[in-house]
C-alpha cells in the first residue's frame, strides 16, 4: 500500500474545493459492469477500490490519502494492517448510491447535486431513467445511517436538512423514522438494555442476538462523533409520524413483509422488528402526552 505521510493527511483537507474532478462519474443504475473493465480515472489514477452490494454495480475507485485524511474511519482501516490495507480494495454492505453518496461528502464536503436537487446529477443531467430516480428521500434515510457508520457527523447534519424537506409523506416514513431512530442516543440506551437483559438469559452467546452488538456500535459512533445532537431530529420525526400515523403504521407493514419475503436473513429482519416496535412504543407515548394536556 502507499506509505501515508502526515503530510499529505494535513495537506488534502484544505483542497476539498477541488477534488470533486477526482471521483468517478455517478453509475447509471443499468448499465451492468464488466470485471474486466478499468476502474482508474483517466485523469487520476487511483489506489483503492470500494465495492457495494448492489449487483453489476462498478466499484468505486478512490485515492487512499485522500480517505485516510477526510475520514476517520478509513483512516482507522487504512492504518489497521487488515486485509483491507493489504489488498487496496474493501467490500461494504450497503448498495452503491450510498457509498456514492458517502464518498461524495469525503470528498467535497457537501452532498451529491442529486440530493440537492431532487433528482438532477452531478453533470446536471436528469436521472429519471435510472433506478434510484424516485428514491431521493429512501437514499438520504439510508445515507444518514451510513454517516454514522462511517464517523461522518457533516453528512449526517447535511442529510437530516435534507430530511426535513420531504414532501413524500408516508411513503417513506419507515425510512426516515429507521435512520432517526438508529443514529439517536436513545436507540444506544435501549439497545444496551436489550442486549444486557439477552445476556442475563444466555448461556453463552446467541448468534440471533449478534445484531445487537452492531447496533450499538452504529449508535455509540453517530451520538459520540455527532457536530450535533440527533435527538432533537427523532423528535421531529416522531411528531411527523404521529400526525399521519394510520398510514404510516400501514408502510411500516408493507416494508416489512417485502423484507421477510425478498430474504429473510436473521439479524436484518430483527432489526426491523425492534424498529417497528420502538415506532409504536413512541407513538403510544406521543399518545399518552397529547392526552394528558388534553386534561390539564
Amino acid at each position: 500500500m502507499r506509505q501515508l505521510t502526515q503530510a499529505a493527511i494535513s495537506f488534502l483537507p484544505s483542497l476539498s474545493g477541488t477534488l470533486s474532478s477526482l471521483l468517478p462519474p455517478l453509475w447509471d443504475g443499468l448499465t451492468p459492469h464488466q470485471p474486466h473493465q478499468a476502474i482508474g480515472h483517466l485523469y487520476s489514477p487511483t489506489d483503492f477500490s470500494i465495492f457495494s452490494s448492489t449487483p453489476n454495480a462498478p466499484p468505486l475507485p478512490a485515492h487512499i490519502p485522500i480517505l485516510a485524511s477526510r475520514s476517520p474511519y478509513f483512516r482507522s482501516l487504512l492504518l489497521s494492517g487488515l486485509s483491507e490495507s493489504r489488498t487496496c480494495s474493501a467490500h461494504f454492505s450497503e448498495p452503491y448510491i450510498i457509498i456514492y453518496t458517502v464518498l461524495y461528502f469525503i470528498y467535497t464536503d457537501t452532498l451529491p447535486s442529486f440530493l440537492l436537487q431532487r433528482g438532477w446529477d452531478t453533470q446536471g443531467d436528469i436521472i429519471a431513467a435510472t433506478p434510484w430516480a424516485n428514491k431521493i428521500d429512501t437514499i438520504a434515510a439510508g445515507a444518514l445511517l451510513a454517516a454514522g457508520a462511517f464517523i461522518l457527523p457533516g453528512l449526517s447534519a447535511q442529510l437530516r436538512s435534507v430530511l426535513r424537506r420531504t414532501d413524500s409523506g408516508s411513503r417513506i416514513a419507515p425510512w426516515v423514522f429507521r435512520a432517526a431512530y438508529l443514529t439517536s442516543s436513545e436507540s444506544r440506551q435501549r439497545v444496551q438494555s436489550r442486549k444486557q437483559a439477552a445476556d442475563s438469559r444466555l448461556m453463552e452467546s446467541d448468534p440471533g442476538e449478534r445484531w445487537l452488538e452492531e447496533m450499538i456500535r452504529t449508535a455509540e459512533t453517530s451520538s459520540s462523533e455527532a457536530e450535533e445532537d440527533p435527538t432533537p431530529f427523532l423528535g421531529e420525526v416522531v411528531e411527523w409520524c404521529y400526525q399521519e400515523r394510520s398510514a404510516v403504521e400501514r408502510r411500516f407493514k408493507e416494508v416489512m413483509q417485502c423484507q421477510e419475503e425478498l430474504d429473510g436473513e436473521s439479524g436484518e429482519v430483527e432489526i426491523e422488528e425492534f424498529v417497528w416496535a420502538e415506532f409504536q412504543r413512541l407513538m403510544d407515548d406521543k399518545e399518552a402526552s397529547m392526552r394528558s394536556q388534553v386534561h390539564v
